[in-house]
């Protein structure tokens, strides 16, 4: 039983422990990134404006504070992108990102006390596609282990791993970084108070978001602003008798193992998370919603063909590659003909392989089965910098299933809790049952956040979207 217990937080984390790239969800305790929401704006002349959040935009209850924007954030009125937001990112801006990326873990590698707890952290980038949220800042990607179990706790053996969007501006980046680090590291004095009884666990919420507010603050107060978050860094560390261990790689999953372990967490996630399947459906249905219609040519041929696309199950072999792209970062439609008659087949992604020229293989048994240049649709949800796999757009929320677990056994033990239990711990698990039901309303209210840019424009998603039988992934 994985009952609510502080130990068993990750490191950066009070009662909301899954990082995501929202600005609203950075105030909430979470190890997050930035996600700029685009609400308020202050104008600095005649052409540029940066954001601005009231406090009825960010705070989850009376104790929450309002979270600066990053001072490199910069926007032309009425446009969601950062000034210099490129779509497709080129060479120079991915060395650039990777270089600053690269410096900033080189600086904060080794901070803290000599002798004091490790905490590793990785910094790495991913590409957006067209279509994905362009203020999508970067975000935490949750542990998961060999048996494809998220992994809630953060120890030595475990890193903090976050993905930092090359789109953006170079100079967003740097300092979402910087400030992603003092963050985490800022967190672990609050609950290091409440796990030596200095605190009370009911109390942590509030505290990790006036931590998060306070570190805003400095890095607007004490420019330059990423040095001045590195020399509080250091400082923060030493109080927390930290360590850091600070690395960068361009990829966060650069191979297919490291992709495939996470593919049945992800899978349980679309499954078992009814707004988050209805979200995906919603976008599947705008691409295959209908069979493909044949326009030009004899009537006659027309037809022929139609009817044979809606035999071979075209419209729904084609939503289930988009559906692997989407919830397993990368779905495969192998095309195939012989003579006049076309047939398709979608590869499972955990079985296939992709080389360094993108030609794809698929694992049989033992033996790797090699296919003709063109003959497989290879499908990315999240673009990586220099792999040719993609990552799941549902990674933000990959935690929350796990987070629902274990609000629920804690308000189970409440509930169980025998009529002799001594008054101290009553008290306690009644804190903790406080604090599970924070979590819930928190996991609600977030994962409505995170949902926010899928498609809005249909209600429901079409029927018969896949086949019979596979209305969920297996």
């Amino acid at each position: 039983m994985r009952s609510l217990r502080l130990g068993s937080l990750p490191a950066g984390a009070a009662c909301s422990y899954d990082g995501v790239g929202f600005q609203d969800a950075e105030q909430r305790g979470l190890p997050a990134v930035r996600y700029g929401m685009g609400r308020n704006r202050e104008h600095l002349g005649d052409d540029w404006c940066v954001e601005r959040r009231s406090p009825s935009d960010l705070r989850m209850s009376a104790a929450d504070g309002t979270i600066r924007a990053l001072p490199g954030e910069a926007r032309y009125p009425g446009d969601p992108a950062q000034i210099g937001f490129a779509w497709i990112p080129d060479d120079r801006r991915v060395e650039s990102a990777c270089g600053v990326l690269s410096n900033l873990a080189n600086f904060a590698d080794g901070l803290g006390a000599p002798d004091g707890k490790v905490l590793r952290v990785t910094l790495t980038l991913a590409r957006l596609a067209p279509g994905l949220p362009v203020n999508l800042f970067g975000f935490h990607l949750a542990t998961v282990g060999e048996d494809g179990v998220v992994e809630l706790e953060v120890d030595e053996k475990h890193e903090v791993l976050y993905a930092f969007v090359v789109n953006q501006p170079v100079g967003v980046i740097r300092e979402s970084a910087a400030r992603a680090l003092l963050n985490l590291v800022s967190r672990q004095g609050e609950v290091q108070q409440v796990m030596e009884n200095k605190k009370g666990v009911d109390e942590l919420p509030a505290r990790v978001a006036a931590s998060d507010a306070e570190n805003a603050d400095l890095a607007w107060d004490s420019p330059p602003e990423v040095s001045a978050t590195l020399s509080v860094l250091s400082e923060r560390a030493v109080e927390q008798n930290l360590r850091l261990q600070v690395a960068f790689r361009a990829d966060p999953f650069p191979d297919a193992a490291s992709l495939i372990r996470r593919l049945s967490a992800l899978r349980h996630l679309y499954n078992s998370e009814e707004l988050v399947r209805d979200a995906v459906d919603r976008t599947v249905s705008t691409i295959g919603a209908r069979s493909p219609s044949i326009r030009g040519g004899r009537e006659d041929m027309r037809l022929f063909l139609q009817r044979q696309g809606t035999l071979q199950g075209m419209r729904q072999f084609t939503n289930q590659t988009v559906r692997d792209a989407l919830v397993c970062g990368n779905g495969y439609l192998q095309l195939g003909a012989r003579g006049l008659d076309s047939w398709m087949r979608c590869l499972r992604p955990e079985a296939a392989r992709v080389r360094a020229d993108g030609a794809v293989e698929e694992l049989k048994g033992d033996d790797m089965v090699a296919f003709e240049p063109g003959e497989v649709v290879h499908l990315r949800g999240i673009e990586q910098v220099t792999s040719p796999y993609g990552i799941s757009i549902l990674e933000p929320l990959l935690s929350i299933p796990a987070r629902r677990q274990i609000a629920a056994e804690t308000l189970a033990a409440d509930s169980a809790l025998p009529p002799g239990a001594s008054y101290e711990t009553r008290i306690r698990v009644a804190a903790l049952a406080k604090v599970a039901k924070q979590m819930e309303e928190e996991t609600d209210a977030q994962l409505k956040l995170l949902l926010g840019f899928f498609p809005e424009a249909l209600e429901t998603a079409s029927a018969d979207l896949y086949f019979p039988g596979q209305e969920k992934l297996k």
